[in-house]
């Protein structure tokens, strides 16, 4: 059993607050589901103008500071934690 915790945190002046979103998925289940899963989708070079120009128009975000964290637990066990900052300005 393998889940994923996703969740997004926008920066205040106290520190990071939940923003959105807050998921956890069964990942197993996900990878299952060929609808779902995007294994062709691969992202190799793109250019960070490109994408915060896309980006922007698609996901109208407030300006500021955000934090996207995942938790992967394998069996109930937190296994790893990626967390990702991103700015926008």
């Amino acid at each position: 059993l393998l889940q994923v915790n996703f969740a997004m945190l926008k920066r205040t002046t106290n520190g990071y607050k939940p923003f959105l979103y807050n998921v956890t998925a069964d990942a197993c289940k996900f990878l299952k589901n060929e609808k779902s899963n995007p294994h062709d989708l691969i992202v190799d070079k793109v250019p960070t103008e490109y994408l915060n120009n896309h980006l922007s128009i698609v996901l109208p975000f407030p300006v500021g500071e955000y934090q996207f964290t995942t938790h992967w637990y394998a069996y109930g066990i937190k296994r790893a934690t990626v967390t990702l900052y991103v700015s926008l300005k």
